[in-house]
């Protein structure tokens, strides 16, 4: 009965917002989602995991600041992912990548960057679904 409590929570649940190096991180964060590079992090990282819901797929993402600017961080993230042959795109600031094959490990991504007057640590979130 308790082993069939534990699978039934195990499944169920969702870490939001979770640090590195916590428990939640290590069993509730895809590793793929874990091997996401940082640039230049300004502030501590958050992981979120929300799983599968009927016809709704997962996603994960991780949250983190970064000292370098919009244009710098894109680059960054453009030229890993070409090392896993993703197929890019660019629309409103934001990076898609999709069909990525290895060392990048994540299918669909995007990364997004918050913008702000006088901000010199930017929030970046990557997004990778069916993680």
């Amino acid at each position: 009965m308790v082993v069939a409590a534990i699978y039934i929570f195990a499944v169920s649940w969702d870490p939001q917002k979770v640090p590195r190096g916590s428990v939640a991180y290590f069993f509730g964060i895809p590793a793929s989602v874990r091997a996401i590079p940082l640039v230049e992090p300004c502030r501590e990282p958050r992981y979120s995991y929300v799983g599968y819901e009927g016809t709704k797929g997962s996603f994960s993402t991780v949250e983190y600041g970064s000292a370098l600017d919009h244009d710098e961080v894109l680059a960054f993230y453009r030229d890993w992912f070409q090392r896993g042959n993703c197929a890019l795109r660019e629309d409103g600031g934001v990076l898609f990548a999709d069909r990525c094959s290895a060392p990048v490990h994540l299918f669909n991504s995007d990364v997004a960057i918050q913008e702000g007057i006088g901000i010199s640590c930017r929030t970046v979130t990557v997004t990778a679904i069916g993680e």
